[in-house]
């Protein structure tokens, strides 16, 4: 119960894991929570240790939203992979990404396989891939 109430004042973001940081408090905040279950901690240490960490990731946020290079430390950057059907493959070789993962990632969210038909695939900072399909003139 003190976990449900620790997470809605922790607002959505806290358990969202869109970042590094999300899931970083995420699994600390879980691995808290264990030690209180299992015993290996008492409640009050465990419950008090949650809490700051929500207090901690709220800062963070508060931070992170005021300071575009502590956004950047703490949450990444978006990659660009493709524009206007030209594909990067420096940067796709930066991060790992094949051809396969990005044409798998091409019919899922623009329904095409086509590059030409991709106006941009960007590798968002919290790992996906999206593509905006061009829009072709009437």
């Amino acid at each position: 119960m003190v976990a449900i109430v620790f997470v809605r004042l922790a607002k959505k973001r806290f358990i969202a894991q869109r970042s590094a940081m999300d899931i970083v408090m995420a699994v600390v905040f879980g691995s808290l929570l264990s030690r209180a279950i299992n015993g290996s901690g008492t409640l009050v240490s465990c419950f008090s240790a949650g809490f700051t960490m929500v207090v901690l990731h709220r800062c963070m946020e508060a931070l992170a939203s005021r300071s575009p290079w502590f956004e950047s430390l703490v949450k990444g950057h978006s990659n660009v992979l493709v524009r206007d059907g030209v594909v990067d493959r420096l940067e796709m070789a930066r991060h790992d990404i094949t051809e396969e993962d990005l044409v798998s990632e091409m019919r899922t969210n623009a329904l095409t396989q086509d590059l030409a038909k991709v106006e941009l695939a960007v590798l968002e900072r919290g790992g996906q891939i999206s593509v905006v399909e061009r829009v072709e003139d009437a």
